[in-house]
């Protein structure tokens, strides 16, 4: 049963029950209404900012999170292109040290000084990725060009190799030094001319090897004043020559390498005695081989040989 208000009429000193007219009913009701309302909207504003503070601030830790991201690729870039600058230049120094070529790798302008713009806010986000794209797309040439570098020095290198094992550099015969290269008395003919090469006193049956690698272009006797010779191309512009031989034991288009036996000593040819005279050819030309002899001497037996070598004596050819 539903209770019944009343209310106190001061006029008639008298409690009545209250008469529900138009009036009184819409403005009862517009008040709820509005009551209502507000409090729907307080209710909801709350709720929606309160969701929306939450992912902003997910959203503002995965910004944050990004930047450091961001720093941290910069960092490593940048000490990749350190490394890789020091290694050009270390690779720039052994071309032109050891290989003797001057040649500069190089990977453009500005590489190696990565850029550090400033990021006070989100909109130096995107030139900041565009920015790190660019750099690695400029690190990975600049890897693609070392590499492609280190793959012609390997090669060149290879080339390096097989030449140094070809150039002459040891002594043919151990045996002492007795004339060197230049003008020298001839023991027969008694008149001052040209050695254009070194005389080694040996005994006879000597062993006499190979000062590089190369092939045999000649062995056997000539009318020149050699008597039993061998003569061996090296490549790469360089011959050398061993006579006044008593015994060959390679022949003609054969491969021989560096110290291995190609004869014995003797005094075939026009000589005085029993020894090995030995020459050296660079593209065609007669040279002192007192230069040739870098692995065989070190640097005081140099001096000595040199000393000798220089002495103007009588040849024993």
């Amino acid at each position: 049963m539903a209770r019944l208000r009343y209310f106190y009429n001061t006029e008639s000193c008298q409690f009545e029950k209250p008469v529900l007219n138009l009036k009184t009913f819409s403005v009862h009701t517009l008040k709820h209404l509005f009551i209502g309302t507000l409090v729907t909207a307080a209710f909801g504003a709350g709720l929606f900012f309160g969701i929306d503070n939450i992912e902003h601030q997910a959203i503002r830790s995965n910004i944050n999170e990004l930047k450091n991201t961001v720093h941290q690729f910069e960092g490593k870039i940048g000490g990749l292109e350190i490394e890789l600058n020091d290694i050009q230049d270390k690779d720039n120094q052994f071309h032109h040290d050891v290989l003797k070529m001057d040649v500069q790798f190089s990977s453009g302008p500005g590489f190696g000084e990565p850029a550090a713009p400033e990021r006070t806010s989100q909109n130096s986000m995107p030139s900041t990725m565009s920015e790190i794209k660019s750099q690695l797309n400029d690190l990975g040439k600049k890897v693609q060009n070392q590499t492609d570098n280190f793959i012609r020095l390997e090669e060149k290198l290879k080339q390096k190799s097989t030449e140094l094992r070809h150039i002459p550099s040891i002594r043919p015969v151990k045996g002492s030094l007795v004339s060197g290269f230049g003008q020298r008395s001839h023991p027969l003919l008694k008149i001052d001319k040209m050695h254009q090469g070194m005389d080694f006193a040996a005994e006879i049956g000597t062993e006499v090897t190979a000062t590089g690698d190369g092939i045999i272009s000649f062995a056997g006797t000539s009318q020149n004043g050699y008597g039993v010779h061998v003569d061996i191309d090296h490549g790469f512009g360089f011959e050398t020559r061993y006579a006044h031989l008593s015994k060959i034991i390679v022949a003609s288009g054969k491969y021989v390498k560096r110290g291995q036996v190609i004869g014995y000593t003797g005094n075939s040819g026009l000589v005085k005695g029993p020894h090995l005279h030995y020459e050296i050819m660079v593209n065609g030309k007669k040279v002192n081989p007192v230069d040739y002899f870098y692995t065989d001497l070190g640097p005081e037996d140099y001096v000595r040989f040199k000393e000798i070598a220089l002495q103007f004596n009588e040849s024993m050819d």
